[in-house]
């Protein structure tokens, strides 16, 4: 329940959290009231009430048999205002740190998973152009909704690919969402397709895979912040680019 787990990442016990939840519910209750709703055992619910009134979360009312409510809603709130404004100081802090070291700059990435992940994130936060390497394989077919929300922000998506026939459902999806596609010039750069992606000259990423690495959570990612490595790998990919053939015309051949 997402209630809950709200107020669990609120600092509150799995216990605290459905005693307040059903205080929230329920009004002013009674342990008897409580217990049946929050399904809290009866033993704990008593030392849970009395935690959540030395954290400020409820009151107990003056009545008999005793009855219990929610001091203030809005103070829930409060926290999560205050968890707002702390991440953003924590954030601000982050991106732009006093010490600078390589580690800064340049990390690694382990596994395919690792870095399907990465570059949909970071496909978000493009803002003018992605360039790299792609073969298309059906793993990363689960990122062409983030393409297609990158390509509508007005981002060019570049993408320079080997071509295979049994993928042509998967390259025609791609391009309908706005990718453009070329194919490799093995002729040209050599046997060796490389795995490199640039996003907005700025930042980048170089992959390790098949056929040195034969299974995909042994894949290694070296992603780079530095604007130095990123120009210069987006140098490599645009003679790679104005030197490889639109993916269209492997269409008309292998009709």
């Amino acid at each position: 329940m997402e209630s809950i787990e709200l107020l669990k990442k609120l600092g509150l016990t799995e216990y605290e959290s459905k005693v307040y939840y059903s205080l929230t519910k329920l009004g002013e209750s009674s342990v008897k009231d409580i217990v049946l709703d929050s399904k809290v055992p009866r033993s704990k619910v008593y030392e849970i009430l009395e935690s959540l009134e030395k954290k400020n979360k409820i009151v107990t009312l003056p009545v008999t048999p005793k009855k219990f409510k929610i001091l203030d809603i809005e103070s829930i709130n409060q926290e999560i205002i205050d968890m707002k404004g702390a991440y953003a100081e924590l954030k601000a802090l982050a991106m732009n740190p006093k010490i600078k070291q390589i580690g800064d700059f340049f990390w690694i990435i382990k596994g395919q998973k690792g870095i399907q992940e990465k570059l949909v994130l970071n496909d978000k936060k493009v803002k003018k152009e992605i360039i790299g390497t792609n073969k298309f394989s059906m793993k990363l077919f689960n990122n062409i909704k983030s393409l297609k929300e990158t390509v509508n922000r007005g981002v060019q998506v570049k993408m320079i690919s080997t071509f295979d026939i049994n993928k042509i459902d998967i390259y025609k999806k791609n391009l309908e969402v706005g990718v453009q596609i070329r194919i490799y010039n093995e002729k040209l750069y050599g046997p060796f397709f490389p795995r490199i992606t640039v996003f907005d000259g700025k930042s980048a990423r170089m992959t390790v895979g098949e056929p040195e690495v034969k299974k995909g959570e042994d894949y290694i990612t070296l992603w780079t912040e530095s604007m130095v490595f990123s120009q210069m790998f987006r140098n490599y990919l645009q003679s790679m680019w104005e030197n490889s053939t639109p993916i269209e015309e492997y269409f008309d051949k292998s009709k």
